[in-house]
């Protein structure tokens, strides 16, 4: 079902920031004092930059919470709590088609680029409890090829190692499961704390050296070294290590590479770590020396007649984790922490961020995503709101967004992120955002996505198509009009 959302300005899209809008009280890191937060840059009135996302499309045909959204081909691909595999149409936001995949639902989605072979192959892999499956995208239906089993546990986390032509494909729960890409199972690697399960995995390839990196439900950094993969396939026993760092206090929440050589975590305690390829520190960031942990005791007294006992259980809340982490050019860790936005640079040693926006949400930020060519930061809350973000110099305000310049340029003391556009369409916790670039950006969250298009991308495609239609005419003088009209330069 296709509905087309008209957006006024005044009701969803709020284009300035508020002086006040962001001071309340929030805890600072280490050297810095508890207090408010200085009010942002205020933005000129008569040069503020429009969002061009105005025009919104809603798709509809889920029946429970969609987890992951990636694009497939120019295809919209999407899936959740269902067990559903939808295909959609960017252009048209219809749908193309669906396929039920695990009854269960899909706990883990992952694109193996490793086996894109060429331009006409897409590959998907779906994971729930009882089974991995392997899925070919294709413009019309999306077909089912093989499944992987034999795991015990939920799957929680996919990637392929590169051995040899296709790879072996590796799946991470409460063990690590290793298969070819024909669906015969190699090995599975027990864990010693099998009562945690790896929800982040990724590999790590330098010189002389290759690991499976993981990160489970405990403060610890799990690798696995893979210098051994023989080409035949025949996997020796991998070696195992676990690190665990005095400054990871609490349980890693986010894994992301930086480069072949080095990597992030994120925790609940707020911290962002990086990681070399021998499992040591180079630096923290957002270190909470003083860090406060929320508790709630709940206390339970044992029914009348028997021993008078009570027990206490303690529930404890971080309001500074890190849920979301995104690397831009190999070198800078952008990243979700509580309620704020902050940008680090890997190559200094200056704990601080370069760029920061305390608060960036009402809530939690859960999700964010670098799109139009890495010139916009979109970042998702708990609370439902997606908020549109541009690099600026402090001060002064471009005059538009064609003027608005690479994020990897504006991240630096004297800029900041401006914020150019909020939209409250979800009533839950925004789960994933997508580039369509350069259509626009997609975000998930409940059962619904929404499609955001870029206003001047849409009316640049449609005036193309109605002068290809025209130059068509069977009027000589229409058809020799509209063959030599140039295109209009998008705004």
């Amino acid at each position: 079902m296709l509905i087309s959302i008209t957006l006024t300005l005044d009701l969803l899209m709020a284009f300035k920031l508020r002086s006040n809008l962001f001071n309340f009280f929030f805890s600072h890191t280490g050297g810095e004092k508890i207090g408010e937060y200085p009010d942002p840059p205020p933005n000129p009135s008569s040069s503020d930059v429009q969002s061009p996302f105005t025009e919104v499309f809603s798709l509809e045909g889920h029946r429970n919470t969609i987890r992951y959204i990636c694009l497939v081909r120019d295809m919209l691909v999407s899936c959740g709590d269902d067990g559903v595999l939808t295909l959609w149409d960017t252009e048209t936001c219809k749908r193309i088609c669906s396929t039920e995949t695990h009854h269960l639902g899909v706990s883990f989605l992952y694109q193996p680029a490793y086996w894109h072979t060429n331009s006409n192959d897409s590959f998907l892999l779906t994971a729930s409890p009882q089974v991995i499956s392997l899925w070919q995208v294709a413009p019309d239906r999306i077909e089912h090829l093989q499944d992987f089993t034999g795991h015990s546990g939920s799957v929680r986390s996919l990637c392929i190692i590169e051995q040899g032509a296709d790879g072996v494909l590796c799946a991470g729960g409460t063990n690590i499961n290793i298969w070819e890409r024909n669906g015969h199972q190699l090995k599975e690697v027990s864990r010693p704390l099998e009562s945690s399960y790896l929800h982040h995995m990724l590999v790590l390839n330098s010189p002389g050296m290759c690991r499976l990196i993981c990160a489970s439900s405990h403060p610890f950094i799990e690798a696995y070294s893979l210098e051994k993969l023989q080409l035949d396939n025949i996997l020796p026993p991998p070696e195992w290590e676990m690190y665990k760092a005095k400054h990871l206090r609490e349980n890693v929440t986010q894994l992301v590479e930086v480069s072949k050589t080095v990597f992030a975590t994120g925790s609940d305690d707020g911290s962002v770590i990086l990681w070399s390829l021998d499992l040591l520190p180079i630096i923290v960031f957002n270190y909470l020396r003083d860090y406060c942990i929320e508790s709630h005791e709940v206390i339970s007294i044992a029914v009348e007649g028997r021993a008078n006992t009570e027990r206490k259980l303690i529930s404890r809340s971080f309001p500074y984790t890190v849920l979301c982490m995104v690397v831009l050019q190999q070198r800078y860790v952008i990243t979700g922490v509580g309620r704020a936005i902050k940008v680090y640079d890997t190559m200094v040693t200056k704990e601080e961020p370069i760029l920061s926006v305390r608060p960036a949400h009402k809530s939690n930020v859960t999700c964010l995503a670098l799109i139009s060519e890495d010139t916009v930061l979109v970042s998702g809350a708990e609370d439902g709101s997606v908020r549109i973000w541009v690099g600026s110099e402090k001060n002064t305000a471009p005059p538009s967004l064609t003027s608005v310049r690479p994020l990897v340029q504006c991240l630096t003391s004297n800029h900041y992120l401006l914020l150019i556009g909020e939209i409250l369409l979800h009533s839950q916790q925004v789960n994933g955002i997508c580039d369509l670039c350069p259509l626009g950006f997609a975000s998930c969250a409940d059962n619904q996505i929404y499609i955001y298009k870029d206003t001047g991308y849409v009316e640049n495609t449609e005036y193309t198509a109605i002068r290809k239609i025209l130059s068509k005419s069977r009027h000589p003088q229409i058809r020799t009009f509209f063959s030599h009209l140039s295109k209009p330069e998008m705004t």
